[in-house]
């Protein structure tokens, strides 16, 4: 009760995510696997400070091809005139100030994916985060397996998935676990001792099933995207190997290395994603006949997230502060929201490839979950709850409900829901995916607009924040405008960021914000203006100055 979590997760889960809050499951500073974690900005990054490159260094580069949409290249251009020139912008493309020329170059991946097992997770979890598969729909709420031939799950036959519902069914409340009260007076969740550990071991079988037929290959997830009993299966068996995973690690402290911690996120994270396309609800529904909550999962991400940023994250932090310095930050005072900057250097880690922590350890290119929200925080989160009027997300650039404006959604749910969204997407057919259990709840309403940058119009971004939202309210912006086909060309991004965040009467509306910075990325075939170097800058900078900023996606 003290954490003040919100009651759409149940109550194991809440005394799961309020141990990790309170730091009583946490990883110990001396932990072996921190001790010799080396270096996690990857290659050989800390065995000397990068030297900063001069002027004389640095070149003008050739202008990035244009967009192949003409309407965007020169809304773009306009947003681009916003950012002032300076030589190191000039010379975006230059080797010296690109910080990842190859893989080795990466932050250092902890999932081990030699060992077969991890593989094939690997491989469903890649499959499951893909758009193919998060934009599919279904009611997971009620069995349509009766009524669709091609929804009936095979491993539902097999005697070890029966076993497993048998045994979860009666414990999928507290998810295979007790709440005992430890010395301080506290709840807390361990593992149930009167099965002997049956139901983890029978998770583990199921999980295997999956390995042996969906893991082969990075599309195998679709095998099981009509089911609701076998997505329901795979993410009971996520859940329960994840939850005591977990426990080992931050409650009992047992040795462990970097890639069995990182293997415990993304079963977590793959139960969330398979989950995700449920259309009945919005979180704390009860779904499938495994009796699952989404809210639980996305819970359970939400508590590795916080025990990782406080072990191997700070560790990472350190080491970039100390080799890899703040040499070309953005060129503006910057006006925010001055209460929360005691938060904005407890966010989750921002990697020299401004891509998330899924990038590096499971390659994948658009992940929307490892994110730690402002409300994660239990002073944040109060002081919210007292004094804002509304909590709004404004999502611009949505492209489609199931893809950022659901996941940024439901990201809140273990905290403290939003009560209003607003989402910005010129594509007409974006009202029509959106589900009225969210409607309803959230009060969505769609913006179908072009949004713009330093054009004066009506759809500028200046105007129109402040006609959508004001100082009572708390407010989250979403801000990822670009033609999605093509990585090349201006973006607007950065002439948004620069007007907003040097704009006072703007920049104070805005509580948090979620932006993909685009820059020169041979890695991902980004042609565009701006440098590596000036991304990763320009993110550690804002946070500097107290910024709740998240490097998306």
């Amino acid at each position: 009760t003290h954490c003040n979590l919100n009651g759409d997760i149940s109550i194991a889960m809440g005394v799961v995510l309020c141990s990790v809050e309170d730091r009583i499951w946490k990883i110990p500073s001396m932990s072996n696997a921190l001790i010799a974690a080396g270096c996690l900005l990857g290659g050989r990054r800390c065995e000397m400070v990068m030297k900063v490159p001069t002027m004389s260094e640095v070149p003008p580069s050739p202008p990035p091809k244009s967009a192949k949409n003409k309407m965007y290249q020169e809304l773009a251009m306009k947003a681009e005139k916003v950012v002032p020139k300076i030589w190191w912008r000039d010379g975006f493309a230059s080797d010296y100030l690109l910080l990842s020329h190859n893989d080795s170059e990466l932050p250092k991946k902890h999932f081990e994916t030699s060992s077969l097992a991890n593989k094939k997770l690997k491989n469903i979890y890649q499959c499951v985060t893909r758009q193919q598969f998060i934009r599919k729909t279904l009611d997971l709420a009620h069995d349509s397996s009766s009524s669709d031939s091609k929804a009936k799950c095979s491993v539902m036959d097999q005697p070890m998935l029966k076993q497993f519902l048998d045994l979860f069914i009666p414990e999928s409340e507290l998810m295979g676990g007790s709440l005992e009260t430890n010395t301080e007076g506290r709840k807390v969740w361990s593992p149930s001792k009167k099965d002997n550990g049956k139901l983890l071991l029978a998770a583990l079988d199921v999980l295997d099933y999956f390995y042996v037929h969906s893991g082969g290959i990075w599309t195998g997830c679709f095998k099981l995207d009509k089911s609701s009993e076998c997505r329901g299966a795979l993410a009971a068996a996520s859940l329960v190997i994840s939850t005591h995973v977990l426990h080992d690690i931050a409650a009992k402290n047992k040795s462990f290395t970097e890639s069995q911690f990182a293997r415990g996120y993304i079963l977590a994270s793959l139960g969330r994603g398979l989950l995700h396309g449920d259309t009945s609800g919005t979180g704390s529904q009860v779904l499938t006949k495994w009796k699952l909550r989404l809210a639980d999962l996305i819970a359970l991400q939400s508590a590795y997230l916080r025990v990782y940023i406080d072990s191997f994250g700070a560790l990472y932090n350190s080491q970039l502060n100390k080799y890899i310095p703040l040499a070309f930050p953005p060129s503006f005072t910057v006006h925010s929201k001055q209460q929360w900057r005691q938060y904005s250097q407890s966010l989750e880690p921002v990697y020299t490839s401004l891509r998330n922590w899924m990038f590096t350890e499971a390659g994948c290119l658009i992940d929307f979950g490892p994110y730690l929200p402002l409300v994660a925080f239990p002073e944040a989160r109060r002081i919210i709850q007292a004094t804002a009027k509304r909590r709004i997300l404004i999502d611009v650039g949505a492209n489609g409900f199931f893809a950022s404006p659901k996941y940024l959604l439901d990201s809140y749910i273990p905290y403290l829901p939003f009560t209003h969204a607003i989402m910005i997407e010129p594509e007409p057919h974006f009202s029509a995916t959106i589900p009225k259990s969210y409607s309803d709840r959230y009060n969505i309403t769609f913006q179908q607009i072009y949004a713009e940058v330093a054009t004066g119009s009506d759809t500028d971004m200046l105007k129109l924040i402040p006609m959508l939202v004001n100082k009572d309210d708390f407010v989250v912006l979403k801000f990822d405008v670009d033609p999605n086909r093509y990585a090349y060309g201006p973006t607007m991004e950065w002439g948004f960021l620069f007007s907003i965040m040097q704009n006072p009467s703007i920049a104070q509306l805005l509580d948090e914000v979620y932006i993909e910075l685009h820059f020169n990325f041979p890695t991902l075939y980004w042609d565009h203006y701006h440098s590596n170097w000036e991304a990763l800058d320009c993110i550690r900078y804002l946070r500097s100055q107290g910024v709740i900023v998240h490097a998306w996606p």
